[in-house]
C-alpha cells in the first residue's frame, strides 16, 4: 500500500515535469492562462516538489533497508519455569531476570522488552538484544546470550529464541525509536521497557499487558573470570550466594584466593561477611585483592571473640538449646550415650535453673557434686570420663574462648568484614567445636529475626574438611535452612569425598578448582552432568582455572579467574 503510493506520486511528478518541457497540450493550455512570472514559479515549484519526493524515496528505502538487515537484532521469549505463579515465586524469578538486564546493561547492550499477557498475569517475556559486535555471526550472538540467560535465570524457559526475519522483521522498526513510550505499572526491572503495539503477524496469542519499569537499586553482580574460549564474563548473584556455594581444589591452585575475589565483590554492595579462618590466611589476601584493613575487623587466640553456648539471649526452648549443645558436643568430644546422657540431664536441670546461662567450668562443678554410691560403678566411669572430655575447655587457650558469662557486651558482625583466626589455636578440637558453637550463635540470632528474601550475611568457612563429624545436627540444619533468614555460605575444601551428603545437596554452585586425588575424581564425576567428559579437563585446571556449575546449568563451564595480584 505504501509502495503503491509513493509510485504513484512519482509517475505524477515526471508527468508534470515532461508536460512542462515539452508543452504537452493537456497540461499547456492550462499554463497558457497563466503570465510568464507565474508560469516560472510553477516550474520551480514542480522542481522543487519533484527534489523533495526524490529525497524521501530515497531516505525511506535507506531507512527499510537498515530495518530489514536483521543481523544486528536476536530475539529471546522467556517464560517462568514455575507450576504455579505464586506471587513470592514471580517476585524471585524477576530477581534473576532483574540480574541478568543488570549484566546486560553494564556491557552496554541495547535491549528492549515486551510482556504478553494472559489475563492479567505475564506468562511470557520477549527480550530482544541488539548486537555489540557486527564481527560474530547472529547465529554465534545468539548462543553466547542463551548461555548467559541459563546460568543467571534458572526460574526461566528459553521456549525459543530466533535469528529468523519472521518474527524480528514485525517488531524491529518498533525498537530503539525515540517515538517509543515507557509503561506505567511498577515491576522491578532496571532498564527502559518499551511497549510494542500488537501485531497478527507475529503469530502470537497473547496481548500485549501493560506493564512498567522501575529503576531500583543494582542487586550484587560478582564477575568471577571468564568464560573459556567465549569471550564473556561470568557472574554470580546474591540469589547464587544465598544458595552457597563451594570451592572445590587441591592446595596452592587458588581455591582461597577466589572466595577472597567474592568476598570484596560482595562487600562492595554493602552485604557483611564472616570468615572462619583455619590457617589465618584471609587477612593478607583480603588486602591483595583490594579491600582495605580498616573495614576488616579480626579475631584471633590473642585477642578472640568470646562465647557462651549456654547463653539464653535469643529465646530458644531449654530443650531446642540442650539438644543443640549436646549435639555439638557428642560430635566433637566423641561421647558414648552415657555421657550423653549424663550431660543433657545436667544442662537441662541448669539451665531451667539459671536462666542467664552457665559456663563450661559451672558445668564441670556440677558433675563433680555427683553420689557416687548413687549411679553405681557404670554411671560413675560414663560422669568421669565426659570429665576428662570437658575440663579441656575450662584451661588454656579454650578459657579465653569460651569463659564468658552472660550477654555478651559486642556484637560479632561490626564491620563489613569479620575474621576468626584459628590458626594459633593449637587443639584441632577446640578448633572444632568452637566454630561449631560460633554457627550455632549465629543461627540463632538470624533465625531469631524471622525469614529475609534479602542476603544480610555470608559466611566462609575456609578448610571445612576439617570441620565435618560423623553426625552434626547443627551444621545439617545451617545448610538446610539458614538462607531462609537471609545468610548465604561459601564452603572451601580441599576434598569432595569426606563431605556429607547434606552439603551437596544444599549447594547451588560448584568452583571446581584443579583435584588430583582419584576419589575426588570419581565423586566429580558422579555430580556433574557429562561427568566422564571433563576428568581430564579438571586434572589439568591450571592455577586459576576453575570448572564452575551452577544447578539447571546444562553443562559445567571452564572459567579463568582474574587474580588482581
Amino acid at each position: 500500500m505504501r509502495i503503491s503510493y509513493v509510485a504513484a506520486l512519482i509517475i505524477f511528478a515526471i508527468l508534470l515535469l515532461y508536460s512542462s518541457v515539452f508543452g504537452i497540450k493537456w497540461i499547456g493550455s492550462v499554463m497558457v492562462m497563466l503570465n510568464s512570472v507565474v508560469y516560472s514559479l510553477t516550474i520551480a515549484v514542480l522542481v522543487l516538489i519533484f527534489s523533495i519526493m526524490l529525497f524521501s524515496v530515497f531516505s525511506r528505502f535507506r531507512i527499510n533497508k537498515e530495518r530489514t538487515n536483521m543481523d544486528d537484532i536476536v530475539l529471546f521469549k522467556l517464560k517462568p519455569k514455575l507450576k504455579e505463579l505464586k506471587d513470592e515465586e514471580l517476585k524471585d524469578a524477576f530477581k534473576e531476570l532483574n540480574s541478568f538486564l543488570l549484566y546486560l546493561k553494564k556491557k552496554r547492550l541495547d535491549y528492549a522488552l515486551t510482556f504478553l499477557s494472559s489475563g492479567k498475569r505475564p506468562v511470557e517475556i520477549l527480550l530482544i538484544v541488539k548486537k555489540s559486535s557486527t564481527n560474530v555471526p547472529r547465529e554465534e550472538y545468539a548462543k553466547m546470550i542463551v548461555t548467559d540467560l541459563k546460568v543467571s535465570c534458572r526460574r526461566w524457559i528459553i521456549s525459543s529464541y530466533n535469528t529468523s526475519d519472521s518474527i524480528v522483521n514485525a517488531i524491529k522498526s518498533f525498537l530503539f525509536s525515540t517515538s517509543l513510550k515507557t509503561l506505567n505499572a511498577e515491576l522491578l526491572l532496571p532498564h527502559i521497557c518499551f511497549t510494542l503495539p500488537y501485531d497478527y503477524s507475529l503469530g502470537l496469542d497473547y496481548g500485549i499487558a501493560n506493564c512498567k519499569c522501575v529503576e531500583k537499586e543494582e542487586e550484587a553482580v560478582i564477575r568471577l573470570g571468564r568464560i573459556d574460549s567465549m569471550n564473556e564474563d561470568f557472574i554470580l548473584t546474591t540469589n547464587d550466594i544465598n544458595k552457597h556455594v563451594l570451592i572445590l581444589g587441591s592446595t596452592g591452585l587458588g581455591k582461597t584466593t577466589t572466595s577472597s575475589i567474592i568476598v570484596s565483590e560482595l562487600i562492595k554492595y554493602g552485604i557483611k561477611v564472616l570468615v572462619v579462618d583455619w590457617h589465618d590466611e584471609y587477612f593478607n589476601l583480603l588486602q591483595k585483592v583490594g579491600v582495605p584493613s580498616e573495614v576488616i575487623k579480626v579475631y584471633n587466640a590473642t585477642s578472640p571473640y568470646p562465647l557462651n553456648p549456654f547463653n539464653s539471649r535469643h529465646g530458644e526452648s531449654v530443650d531446642e538449646k540442650v539438644s543443640l549443645i549436646v549435639d555439638i558436643m557428642e560430635s566433637t568430644l566423641n561421647l558414648s550415650a552415657p555421657q550423653s546422657y549424663y550431660l543433657y540431664e545436667i544442662l537441662q536441670e541448669e539451665l531451667r535453673e539459671h536462666t542467664s546461662g552457665i559456663s563450661f567450668s559451672a558445668l564441670l562443678s556440677k558433675l563433680k557434686e555427683y553420689s557416687d554410691v548413687t549411679e553405681g560403678y557404670a554411671g560413675r566411669e560414663a560422669r568421669y570420663a565426659l570429665m576428662r572430655k570437658i575440663r579441656p575447655l575450662t584451661i588454656g587457650q579454650a578459657k579465653k574462648l569460651f569463659e564468658h558469662v552472660g550477654s555478651l557486651k559486642k556484637e560479632l558482625i561490626e564491620k563489613p568484614v569479620t575474621i576468626i583466626e584459628l590458626g594459633k589455636v593449637k587443639n584441632n578440637t577446640l578448633r572444632k567445636i568452637y566454630t561449631l558453637f560460633l554457627l550455632k550463635e549465629i543461627f540463632s540470632t538470624y533465625t531469631s529475626e524471622g525469614l529475609s528474601n534479602e542476603l544480610k550475611l555470608v559466611i566462609v568457612l575456609d578448610e571445612f574438611h576439617n570441620l565435618i563429624s560423623a553426625s552434626c545436627d547443627v551444621l545439617e540444619r545451617l545448610f538446610s535452612e539458614i538462607r531462609k533468614f537471609g545468610v548465604g555460605l561459601i564452603i572451601v575444601s580441599q576434598t569432595l569425598f569426606d563431605l556429607p551428603s547434606y552439603v551437596l545437596r544444599n549447594v547451588n554452585t560448584k568452583i571446581i578448582h584443579s583435584v588430583k586425588t582419584y576419589r575426588d575424581l570419581k565423586e566429580l564425576v558422579n555430580i556433574l552432568p557429562y561427568g566422564p567428559n571433563y576428568q581430564d579437563i579438571i586434572v589439568n585446571l591450571s592455577v586459576g582455572e576453575a570448572l564452575v556449575y551452577k544447578v539447571d546449568m546444562q553443562h559445567p563451564i571452564k572459567v579463568s579467574i582474574e587474580f588482581p595480584f
